[in-house]
């Protein structure tokens, strides 16, 4: 728990420090346990310092308080503001404060940096959530991604084993991507270690019936593969990688056969909400080059219909992502002289994999979606947006001329209005958007 010695004694003296030791009597003096003590503390200030904050499910006021206990001193006072847009969305718009965005979260992976004890493996496990809320608001929404990576790592170590491991190796994941994204692959490979991290964890862990485990485990295994076939391996990763799954096409065979296991869970999850709506439960499998029986599910189901459909668009997604790093692979491979079949396939049956895939998880996004869907629904639909467009500008450039608003064009629309015209990865998408 959060209340240990550490704790109790870093809100004591943040308190005296703010409210003087008649504002800590006052609290003690009540009658109340040290627990009830610690939280009504934190609550004291961080509301000094934003009076109507309020917390995400799961997060606690003794780490939002030691959170800004920890910048408030005169080093780091001027990205308080920062702290407080991102925590409570309190202060100047994001795009406003991309900046300090980046140094706070500069300050945040200081191995020296005052949120060291609190972010490592030893810190309170309650700093976990707002790790992992901060990596979402500084990093994805504000835009500091060159420093996601390593946020994103500090905290999937300091998760591991608990119940937020499989989240944070998703963020994680999601962290590479984004910076990738946003610099043309320019910068340096995806680290290895990382994705073994995310790989062991998965294979290991008491996931494997959670189809977003097996999304996440395709991913990664698909992104080593990758990067050992375009001869991107920092020195001894390779023999690491082989020892232990033989070559990159076995790789890629499991990554496919996790994201089939991902599909099939999901497909499983949609019959049982539409049978339990009063639906005809549909028999046969969801195949790779069309989701009418998911659709149909998902127009005469109910909310828990349209829920489960959204997740099968992940995982039909996560599926097209993963042919489309086929398809790129050979059509490099292909550039320098090589005839390679990957995963049994050429480069042309794996692009038309991924375009058939791809139309499918649009298909069910559309769908499944509502007017008023959480945020998080729509930044999803602008990420496979995104990927479908990729995958035709990439391999289908006729089809794109035909379509009176591109996928990416779409994708942008949602980019600007998500996280604003000037966030990294708008304007990297409105650049390409220019040249299409």
């Amino acid at each position: 728990t959060v209340c240990d010695g550490f704790v109790v004694f870093a809100m004591a003296q943040a308190t005296l420090r703010l409210q003087g030791a008649r504002g800590l009597s006052s609290l003690a003096c009540a009658g109340r346990r040290a627990l009830g003590v610690v939280r009504s503390a934190a609550r004291c200030i961080v509301r000094i310092h934003v009076r109507d904050a309020t917390l995400a499910l799961g997060e606690s006021w003794a780490a939002h308080a030691l959170m800004t206990s920890a910048l408030d001193s005169d080093e780091h006072r001027d990205l308080l503001p920062a702290l407080h847009a991102a925590l409570y969305g309190a202060g100047p718009a994001a795009r406003s404060i991309a900046d300090e965005a980046h140094r706070l979260v500069g300050v945040l992976i200081s191995e020296d940096g005052p949120a060291a004890r609190l972010f490592g493996r030893g810190g309170p496990r309650a700093m976990i959530p707002l790790q992992r809320r901060l990596l979402q608001r500084l990093c994805f929404d504000f835009g500091a991604l060159g420093l996601a990576p390593q946020l994103a790592q500090l905290a999937a170590s300091h998760a591991r084993g608990t119940m937020w491991e499989l989240d944070a190796i998703q963020d994680l994941l999601h962290a590479l991507t984004v910076r990738s994204d946003a610099t043309d692959g320019v910068g340096p490979p995806p680290p290895m270690a990382e994705l073994s991290l995310a790989i062991s964890a998965v294979v290991a862990g008491p996931y494997l019936q959670l189809a977003r485990a097996q999304r996440l485990l395709g991913r990664a295994l698909a992104t080593c593969a990758q990067t050992w076939l375009l001869g991107a391996l920092r020195p001894g990763e390779r023999a690491c990688l082989r020892s232990r799954w033989g070559d990159a096409d076995a790789l890629l065979r499991e990554a496919l056969e996790a994201h089939g296991r991902a599909v099939d869970l999901d497909t499983a999850a949609l019959r049982s909400a539409s049978a339990s709506m009063g639906g005809n439960e549909a028999h046969g499998e969801v195949a790779q080059d069309c989701a009418e029986e998911a659709l149909a599910m998902a127009c005469a189901g109910g909310i828990g219909s349209r829920r489960a459909a959204l997740e099968l668009g992940r995982s039909l997604a996560a599926l097209g992502e993963f042919w489309h790093s086929v398809a790129y692979v050979s059509a490099q491979l292909l550039a320098d002289g090589e005839c390679p079949l990957i995963v049994g396939v050429d480069g042309e049956a794996a692009a038309n994999a991924a375009l058939d895939t791809f139309e499918d998880a649009v298909r069910l996004f559309r769908v499944a979606s509502s007017d008023d869907c959480p945020i998080e629904v729509s930044r999803d639909y602008a990420e496979i947006l995104l990927g479908y467009g990729k995958v035709i500008l990439c391999f289908f450039e006729d089809l794109d001329s035909c379509k009176v608003e591109s996928p990416l064009e779409q994708a942008l629309k949602l980019y600007e209005e998500l996280l604003g015209r000037s966030h990294p990865r708008t304007c990297h998408l409105r650049k390409v958007c220019l040249h299409i």
